[in-house]
């Protein structure tokens, strides 16, 4: 994995070279093992390396002067041995053995058409000197990032946008329609990004430029639909593609290790690598409140896979440590609360290893949340939406707040906010942070658009709502805006690698063409998974309640660090830029301590909010600390 960044001129400045070199500074944290820039005249690329193939020879920018191709990547390509045989048959000879360099071979063999051949985790740009055209590419589901912008005639592109920033020497201003997302969902989702004028590159898509003209995006893969036709062999086939799967993610010069929560998603991993006798050191992260922590599950698991294992305890004083140091990487306003223990987990892995694999996206490709229970109770009773609505909002006020993540309470509040809204919006609507009234009070105006769009972009396919749509949304557009970008940015900010084989675009698509009851049955979540994968793996692990990485915000806003959210939410300052109401945010906490209701979701999203402005809207400097 690594960094890159780039500019294409159509205008001859003199300093794009010194702009590219302040980029690929920016982005240390993600290559620590070596940079490099080319000038390749309309176009100058650069790179930060993290070193896992090829550990001698697979330096980047990579090119071929004769025929006038240059290149430069964040990849992982795990077919690129099958690759290199057949570009040789083709003519085409590959001079190191790096995974990457088929990618540039790729191009001068098929052209744009090479992105459908990779299978693994990329983004890239390959200038063609001849063409004098960019292309950028992005992977199946969206590991990798590219943020683009254009200024001054000049193009920019990069793996993260404080690299763009830092071409620009000046901070932009904040995009309205990406800061009202942001407040509903908690992150930024595809192709907005937080910054006026830059943009994100979506999963599966190509993008190709010509210096001067408008970038040009297609699309090269799609999840599948479910058919509604009968598939013989579920079980079977979804074993062989999980283990190929895993076995593709073994590929690595450097010593690789396994992600460990104790839940089902990475045990199965575990099980996968003990079938194929692979013996991996396992890590795994602990919590001092006792209620959030899954240590000694993760422990009993490492025992039973019989792994070296190594864990970590986290805390209210190792998060509040961490943050200043998360916001200087985290250069877009992010809120899922996972991400601390993603962060921390990823700097102790990464003390021992460059190479993690973990079990995301599972949840979102097999049907792992709450929200999938929600959905099919849609398909099974269609009583009238305010009804049951009022009927939960009423049941709800009769509970007591609870501290817990995911409470009676606060699951009631959050599922009638959903009934709100139309079939197709309803999946993502039932874990909003703010709905569109209360988005209206926190900025003193209504939101640009509906903050929803790309939310219902992602389930275009399907018609109606229920099951098998929610579960197109969650692996379309959540799995690729918050799980994804959670993964990279923590993991990168360490300079570690996570791979996880349930991403692997084959099996990802053979999951996505199965009907939703196929993994929800009944009431039971990822139940195809339980039953497919989990023949082998100890009961109670496979029937344990999902928990994942969960925070006690709750006991933090009025407990042990109430004052830190004082500071962060009521200080004067933080509103001076007027892009929010401090009325309607001390009304929220208010609201929040005197136990009306469990509203860590959007304190905690404001909190971050301020905290990245506080960062990233002041004065920084041209390279990342």
């Amino acid at each position: 994995m690594c960094g890159i960044a780039g500019i294409v001129d159509s205008t001859a400045q003199p300093d794009t070279r010194l702009a590219v070199e302040r980029m690929t500074a920016a982005l240390a944290r993600r290559g620590p093992d070596g940079d490099g820039v080319l000038d390749c005249g309309a176009a100058v690329l650069g790179h930060r390396r993290l070193a896992i193939v090829d550990l001698a020879g697979g330096a980047q920018p990579m090119n071929v002067p004769e025929a006038g191709v240059a290149m430069i990547a964040n990849a992982e390509i795990y077919n690129h041995a099958e690759l290199r045989r057949e570009l040789a048959g083709h003519g085409f000879h590959c001079r190191t053995s790096s995974d990457v360099e088929v990618i540039l071979h790729g191009y001068r063999a098929w052209g744009a058409g090479v992105t459908e051949r990779l299978y693994g985790m990329f983004a890239f740009a390959i200038w063609d000197g001849r063409r004098q055209s960019l292309l950028l590419a992005r992977d199946r589901l969206g590991q990798k990032p590219i943020y683009y912008a254009t200024a001054g005639g000049r193009f920019l592109f990069a793996s993260e946008p404080k690299a763009i920033l830092a071409a620009l020497g000046t901070t932009p201003g904040i995009e309205p329609r990406a800061l009202a997302r942001y407040l509903a969902l908690d992150f930024v989702p595809t192709p907005w990004c937080i910054f006026e004028g830059v943009r994100k590159l979506p999963a599966a898509h190509q993008l190709e430029l010509r210096p001067g003209g408008e970038p040009r995006l297609e699309p090269y893969w799609q999840l599948p639909v479910p058919t509604g036709q009968p598939v013989s062999d579920v079980a079977e086939r979804l074993r062989t593609l999980f283990e190929r799967a895993v076995e593709r993610r073994l590929m690595s010069d450097v010593p690789i290790g396994l992600l460990l929560s104790g839940g089902l998603d990475s045990t199965l991993v575990g099980a996968a690598l003990r079938r194929l006798d692979v013996r991996l050191e396992t890590f795994s992260l602990g919590f001092e409140e006792a209620d959030f922590d899954e240590s000694g599950a993760a422990r009993a698991v490492a025992d039973w896979l019989g792994t070296r294992h190594h864990e970590e305890r986290f805390g209210v004083r190792a998060l509040h440590a961490a943050l200043p140091g998360i916001l200087e990487w985290l250069d877009e306003p992010f809120a899922d609360p996972s991400l601390l223990a993603v962060h921390a987990l990823s700097a102790f892995t990464r003390r021992h290893v460059k190479v993690a694999l973990g079990g995301d996206g599972a949840d979102e490709l097999f049907g792992g949340y709450d929200v999938f229970l929600a959905a099919k109770l849609d398909d099974w009773t269609r009583v009238a939406g305010s009804l049951r609505r009022w009927g939960m909002e009423a049941l709800a006020r009769l509970l007591p707040v609870r501290e817990q993540h995911f409470s009676l309470d606060f699951r009631l509040r959050q599922f009638a906010r959903g009934l709100a809204y139309d079939d197709v919006a309803r999946p993502l609507a039932y874990t909003l942070s703010a709905s569109g009234n209360e988005i209206t009070e926190l900025l003193g105006r209504p939101p640009p658009d509906d903050v929803l769009t790309e939310a219902r972009a992602a389930a275009a396919p399907l018609r109606g709502g229920g099951l098998d749509l929610a579960l197109r949304q969650y692996a379309r557009f959540f799995l690729e805006s918050d799980i994804l970008f959670k993964v990279d940015r923590a993991g990168m900010a360490h300079g570690l690698e996570i791979r996880s084989p349930f991403l692997d675009h084959e099996l990802a698509g053979f999951a996505a063409s199965l009907p939703g009851a196929l993994k929800v049955a009944g009431l039971k979540r990822k139940s195809l998974l339980r039953r497919a994968l989990g023949t082998d793996i100890p009961r109670r692990v496979l029937e344990r309640p999902k928990q994942g990485f969960s925070l006690p915000i709750v006991r933090w806003i009025n407990g042990e660090l109430r004052g830190w959210f004082d500071e962060v939410l009521l200080d004067p300052s933080g509103y001076a830029d007027g892009l929010l109401e401090r009325r309607a945010v001390e009304r929220l906490l208010a609201r929040h301590r005197r136990g009306e209701a469990n509203l860590r979701k959007p304190i905690w999203n404001l909190a971050m909010l301020m905290l990245w402005k506080a960062r990233w809207l002041q004065p920084r400097p041209s390279a990342e600390r």
